[in-house]
């Protein structure tokens, strides 16, 4: 599934190493090939 750029959503699962917590709000900032066998990745802020 792709997701529009600046669409606004909230993450399912805590990232210690960044902070960001589960359920906080976030915007997809840009979209970047996964690796092999992996789909898209992205960047929120």
């Amino acid at each position: 599934m792709a997701y529009q750029l600046f669409t606004k959503a909230a993450l399912k699962l805590d990232l210690p190493a960044y902070k960001p917590q589960r359920g906080n709000d976030a915007a997809i900032v840009e979209a970047h090939p996964g690796r092999p066998g992996q789909g898209l990745g992205y960047k929120y802020l």
